[in-house]
């Protein structure tokens, strides 16, 4: 039943903490390189994660695109696309996707995917590539949920013995 009384202090309290646990998607910013790094070391070995300088240049870059989403002002995922015209049209590449590990499984990948590729289809892109490491089931299963196919392996491409494979998404016909 709705009421137009005032809300009492501890439901107020209730509502406005739900409020801030709503993930908010947004560009990253030079102020968030220091909090990017942190999400990068959560995810990645140190000599796979992004360094604070590269994060940086990502984020300067004009063909980047840098997604970031946030929850209580902490990043919980970012995904990176970087864009090229070619002779033949814009093609993008989807460089990194992170999700927080405590954050697995809540539709955050989904979800930046879901603006990234729709942000260079509105573009114009003929085509969206990326590469991921063959036994990371769970992002192939999600690349493959938008339509990227493989398209090839790549032989130690995270290191001897870790395997990679190039998806390909056709935006146009």
């Amino acid at each position: 039943m709705y009421s137009d009384q005032p809300l009492t202090t501890e439901e107020s309290f209730s509502v406005a903490a739900l409020a801030t646990s709503i993930p908010i998607l947004r560009r990253a910013t030079r102020q968030d390189i220091g909090a990017l790094y942190a999400l990068e070391l959560a995810c990645f070995d140190p000599g796979m994660a992004f360094n604070r300088r590269q994060i940086a240049a990502l984020i300067r870059n004009p063909r980047a695109d840098f997604w970031v989403l946030f929850r209580d002002d902490i990043p919980v995922a970012q995904l990176l696309m970087l864009r090229q015209n070619r002779r033949n049209g814009l093609f993008a590449r989807i460089y990194s996707v992170t999700v927080s590990p405590l954050e697995r499984g809540k539709g955050y990948a989904r979800q930046l995917m879901e603006s990234a590729i729709a942000e260079v289809r509105a573009q114009g892109a003929r085509e969206v590539f990326l590469e991921v490491e063959a036994t990371a089931f769970a992002p192939i299963k999600l690349y493959r949920s938008f339509d990227f196919v493989v398209q090839r392996q790549l032989d130690n491409y995270y290191g001897e013995g870790r395997h990679g494979i190039k998806m390909l998404k056709c935006l146009r016909t």
